[in-house]
């Protein structure tokens, strides 16, 4: 005579495994979720870095002010960066090219700066991490 009264031994240890190995894959995927969350949010501290950088620059020919305590210029243009003390961040601001007129004087003029803006910074892995926006700046900028 066999007797229907619930689950044997081995049928609740199964069931039991299968709910650890569920609970444990979901905690594993919310660390994950975590990590990745983190890194986005430094992703876009970077880049609202990186943008207020590129603003400062398209502030040539102005009597703004940077960092260095210098006038901005299209000569110092890579000097003038924002400070980043005690910040998980680099800043860095590099001329990638120049484009150049020559006159029919035999004088050659700078008249716009290709430039990279590089921000650098440790993600929550450990793992370096680089944003390059590129931008570029006018020796016409902001004159009227």
């Amino acid at each position: 005579m066999i007797f229907n009264r619930g689950f044997s031994f081995i049928e609740s240890l199964i069931a039991m495994a299968i709910l650890v190995t569920t609970g444990l894959s979901t905690l594993t995927f919310y660390r994950y979720l975590e990590i990745e969350r983190a890194n986005l949010s430094l992703l876009l501290q970077a880049s609202m870095l990186a943008k207020s950088a590129i603003s400062q620059l398209q502030q040539v020919n102005t009597n703004f002010i940077c960092a260095s305590g210098n006038t901005i210029s299209f000569e110092n243009i890579e000097d003038c960066t924002i400070p980043t003390i005690n910040s998980p961040f680099r800043l860095r601001i590099e001329t990638n090219k120049s484009l150049v007129f020559s006159s029919p004087s035999g004088h050659d003029v700078n008249f716009v700066k290709m430039i990279k803006v590089f921000v650098n910074w440790q993600d929550r892995r450990g793992q370096s991490q680089e944003l390059i926006l590129p931008t570029s700046v006018s020796i016409f900028s902001n004159l009227l």
